[in-house]
């Protein structure tokens, strides 16, 4: 059975290394400082996705959305603390998760605990639903702790999605300005960063605005390396 080299020896031996943001460049360089830096590229994710319309009952009217896996790194525990209050407050806002499988036994007695078994929601969904799951949403929020890249937030951005993130990792090199970013030691600034897209339209629509513009630019400097 062959046993493939491990990255440190393929990164040794490569010509060319890609990396997915500047951030991921600066981690390889920091974790590998032999490796040489000038043949590191920086090349950008692209994105493909589309918001077809699906069925309307399918989703509430009014939801905060968190996409993919719930795994310890991804502080979903976190965002659920920080928002339980905002829930309770208002029966017609909905957390939905779509995506990453059934709640595990902890989440449901977390989520039994505070009394949102009817708001907190997990849904599966088609590759070809999720865009409309990120455009209809009052914002998407990814608490992640740490992230190389964080695909889901390029995926908001392009659906229109205002993006609620941490001010860490690469988050702040793909969002730019388009990112609503909150402390990731306080779930009260987390809470009052939601809290303040919830009633404020117009601060909703600016950051979506500034999400379809950030897409643009990650566009312009990926199309920038393409051959002509």
């Amino acid at each position: 059975k062959m046993v493939l080299p491990n990255k440190k020896y393929l990164m040794e031996n490569a010509t060319r290394i890609i990396a997915v943001s500047e951030n991921t460049k600066k981690d390889i360089i920091r974790i590998y400082p032999h490796i040489d830096s000038s043949k590191i590229d920086v090349v950008y994710h692209g994105c493909s996705i589309k918001v077809n319309k699906i069925e309307a009952d399918l989703l509430p009217e009014k939801y905060i959305l968190f996409v993919g896996t719930r795994a310890i790194y991804k502080n979903f525990i976190f965002l659920v603390d920080s928002i339980a209050e905002l829930l309770k407050n208002d029966k017609d806002l909905f957390l939905i998760c779509a995506g990453g499988g059934n709640f595990n036994s902890i989440e449901k007695e977390m989520i039994t605990k505070l009394g949102l078994e009817s708001q907190i929601i997990q849904k599966y969904f088609n590759e070809n639903e999720l865009g409309y799951f990120y455009n209809k949403a009052i914002c998407f929020v990814f608490p992640s702790m740490y992230e190389g890249f964080g695909i889901p937030v390029l995926e908001s951005m392009t659906c229109g999605c205002p993006v609620v993130l941490g001010r860490h990792s690469a988050f702040i090199e793909v969002a730019g300005e388009a990112g609503v970013f909150f402390d990731v030691d306080s779930s009260e600034d987390l809470k009052n960063k939601i809290q303040t897209l919830l009633i404020n339209k117009t601060l909703r629509d600016e950051f979506s605005l500034k999400g379809l513009e950030q897409v643009k630019k990650l566009k312009e400097s990926l199309d920038a390396l393409l051959p002509m």
